[in-house]
């Protein structure tokens, strides 16, 4: 019973959608193809065609006119510097360093080389020979001598003259200390030595009698005032 319901609705609903889709084809698809199909050719031959073209006539305009000319006359200005500028230049350039080196510079150092060697052989060898033999001279025959005469001089002067100078000063000053010391010892035992031993015999010997007596009374005395003083401070 469904089917029977079902199917009529189905064929219905697939014709709706056949007669769309063939309705679309028509009045869409193949309109819209069409009118991209017009729309490239028209693009194609109004605007790629003629802007190409276009390009190309410029291209070969400024190839022609402007390029080609610019590299002509930058060749030939090139061209015209390098024959008429840069190689005379050049030309010149090397004759005079030519010359300069020919002229100035080989002659120069000719002159310098010769003026070293005559320096060399005229001046500087004959002036170290000569200061070689005057110091030669001034050693052998002057110092040399020099210092064996100074040496046998001061040799003369230690053997005559100081050495025996020396003994004679030595000797005097022997002379001399032992009479200061005997006059030293003879003072001491005339000042000092006899003194002391004459207060010794005195300390030696016995006291005189008055002196005795005379310490006895002090004595006394001096117990009698402290026995005084004891008593008047013991009744005090």
């Amino acid at each position: 019973a469904w089917c029977r319901v079902l199917m009529p609705l189905v064929a219905w609903a697939w014709r709706r959608v056949q007669a769309a889709l063939e309705w679309a084809w028509r009045f869409v698809l193949v309109p819209t193809a069409r009118g991209v199909r017009a729309a490239k050719r028209f693009v194609w031959r109004f605007v790629l065609v003629p802007t190409a073209t276009g390009v190309s006539a410029t291209t070969d305009f400024v190839w022609r006119r402007a390029l080609v000319p610019a590299a002509r006359g930058a060749q030939a200005v090139a061209h015209f510097s390098w024959h008429r500028i840069l190689v005379p230049t050049a030309q010149a350039v090397q004759a005079a360093l030519e010359w300069v080196w020919r002229f100035v510079l080989v002659p120069a150092a000719n002159g310098v080389r010769a003026a070293t060697d005559f320096a060399w052989r005229r001046v500087l060898v004959p002036a170290a020979r000569g200061a070689q033999a005057a110091a030669h001279f001034s050693w052998h025959r002057v110092l040399v001598p020099t210092a064996n005469a100074a040496r046998a001089t001061a040799l003369l002067l230690w053997r005559r003259v100081l050495v025996p100078t020396a003994s004679v000063v030595a000797c005097a000053i022997g002379r001399v200390g032992r009479a200061v010391g005997n006059a030293s010892a003879a003072a001491v035992r005339l000042l000092l030595v006899a003194p002391f031993k004459r207060c010794l015999r005195v300390l030696q010997a016995p006291p005189p009698p008055w002196l005795v007596a005379a310490l006895h009374a002090i004595r006394r005395s001096a117990e009698r005032l402290l026995r005084r003083l004891w008593l008047a401070l013991s009744a005090c």
